[in-house]
């Protein structure tokens, strides 16, 4: 055979050979999650404060709520808190609070918040008095249900400013 054939041959079998490999190449169309990663949640937690109104306190409570996605980013809650606290005198009181949330989820792990409440806070003495609260926090989710709550409040009694401060974390649960 001719130099000629041999390379017209070799160059057809490649050609052919080529094809036949590209004829068989799949190319799979993407899959694309359209679902909100964070459509609705609702919640259960405990929760722990540090806080001051003149004399320092601390807290143990609990807390259920839920968040609906508003957008991709915006969410609005609402939630439910009850706290007993302690003193330098030992019991001081309890409280129950409503609070509605407005938040962004910063990422898909992170969201932050703003939160504003009513409330009625039982003294030991059982002396009541209702209270407004205003706070902002931070929920890091550190794993699928369970998400880690760092927040500050400040609470203020009806026709008076702010009385007192307060730092809360807490330990949801995701339902």
């Amino acid at each position: 055979m001719s130099f000629l054939k041999v390379s017209s041959l070799a160059i057809a079998a490649t050609l052919f050979a080529g094809s036949a490999f590209a004829a068989d190449l799949i190319v799979a169309d993407p899959v694309v999650d359209m679902a909100s990663p964070k459509a609705s949640d609702f919640y259960v937690g405990v929760l722990g404060s540090a806080g001051s109104d003149g004399n320092p306190f601390g807290g143990l409570g609990v807390v259920i709520g839920g968040d609906v996605d508003l957008t991709d980013v915006v969410f609005l809650g609402a939630e439910v808190r009850g706290e007993a606290y302690w003193g330098n005198v030992g019991y001081t009181g309890s409280e129950i609070a409503v609070r509605a949330r407005l938040g962004v989820h910063a990422t898909d792990s992170v969201d932050l918040y703003v939160a504003a409440g009513v409330g009625a806070f039982v003294d030991n003495t059982n002396v009541t008095s209702n209270f407004y609260e205003v706070a902002a926090g931070a929920e890091f989710d550190v794993m699928d249900n369970m998400a880690l709550r760092a927040e500050v409040a400040a609470n203020g009694n009806w026709g008076a400013g702010f009385t007192s401060a307060q730092a809360n974390l807490g330990l949801l649960w995701k339902l």
